[in-house]
C-alpha cells in the first residue's frame, strides 16, 4: 500500500528459528512494527517459544502482530465442537501468552471489533473449530482505529492448501479517523463530580468481577468496562446538558 513505507535497506528481525519475524515500517507517518508469528502445535515446544519471546523482548508495544498461535484467548467462545464430538481442547500455554501480550499493551482485535460472541473460527478441522489465528495491536493510546476483523475464505485462493482461513483486519489510519460519538459528546467537566468518579469505579469493579482475567483474559474485561464507562459518561453528559440552568 502507498500508505506503508519501509526504510531504505530495511532488515527484518528474526526469532524462534525463523518462526517469528518483524520489520519496522511507517504507516501514514507513524512508526510501527509488523510482526508475524507461528507458535508450535506441540504444547511443550509452544511453551518454550513463549518463554523465549518474553525473555528476548522480541515483541514491542508499537506493533501490529499477526500469527498462528495454536491456542485460543478464551476457550468458552473461541472453540466450537461439531455435533457428536466429545473431545476437550487443552489450550496449553494460553495464559502465559495472554499475559505476555497484555504486558506490552496488545489486545486481540477480533474481540475489540466483534465483542464476546462466539465465532471467528479460523481453523476448521473435522473434530474441532478454533480461533487460533489472530491479529493484535495496541489496546490504549493506539494510533489506529480498528473497524473490522473477520476471516476471509476467498483470500489467497489457489495458494498452498490449508485448513486455516485468512484473518483480515481493517483500520483507520492517523488523520482518517473521525471523532466517535463518545469522543465528541462526553463533557469532561463531569469528572469533577464525586458521584461520577464513584460510578466509574463501580463499573470497573463490577466488570472485572463478572469477567475475571484469570478465565477471560485481560482484553475482554478491559474493553467491556471501557465501553460501559463510555455509555455511562455519555448519558451523564447528556443529562447535564438537558438540566435547566440555575
Amino acid at each position: 500500500s502507498e500508505n506503508i513505507k519501509l526504510p531504505t535497506n530495511a532488515t527484518p528481525t528474526i526469532a524462534l528459528k525463523g518462526r517469528a519475524i518483524s520489520i519496522g515500517c511507517c504507516i501514514k507517518g507513524v512508526k510501527t512494527t509488523l510482526t508475524s508469528i507461528y507458535l508450535h502445535a506441540d504444547p511443550e515446544k509452544r511453551g518454550q517459544q513463549i518463554k523465549t519471546l518474553e525473555d528476548s523482548k522480541f515483541l514491542t508495544r508499537n506493533s501490529i502482530i499477526g500469527g498462528d498461535f495454536n491456542c485460543v484467548e478464551n476457550i468458552k467462545i473461541d472453540v466450537q465442537y461439531p455435533p457428536g464430538v466429545n473431545t476437550t481442547y487443552s489450550n496449553a500455554h494460553a495464559t502465559p501468552l495472554r499475559n505476555l501480550l497484555a504486558s506490552i499493551n496488545q489486545t486481540d482485535l477480533y474481540r475489540l471489533a466483534n465483542g464476546d460472541q462466539p465465532g471467528g473460527y479460523s481453523r476448521r478441522a473435522n473434530t474441532i473449530h478454533t480461533r487460533i489465528d489472530r491479529i493484535y495491536s495496541q489496546l490504549y493510546n493506539s494510533p489506529w482505529h480498528c473497524n473490522t476483523v473477520k476471516e476471509d475464505p476467498t483470500l489467497f485462493t489457489g495458494s498452498a492448501a490449508s485448513d486455516h482461513l485468512p484473518v483480515v483486519a481493517t483500520f483507520d489510519t492517523p488523520g482518517a479517523r473521525a471523532p466517535s460519538k463518545h469522543d465528541a459528546k462526553i463533557d469532561t467537566n463531569i469528572f469533577r463530580t464525586k458521584s461520577i468518579r464513584s460510578g466509574v469505579q463501580l463499573i470497573w469493579d463490577n466488570t472485572y468481577a463478572q469477567f475475571p482475567p484469570e478465565t477471560h483474559g485481560h482484553a475482554l474485561p478491559w474493553m467491556q468496562a471501557k465501553a460501559t464507562t463510555a455509555q455511562f459518561l455519555l448519558s451523564e453528559s447528556n443529562a447535564r446538558r438537558r438540566a435547566p440552568l440555575r
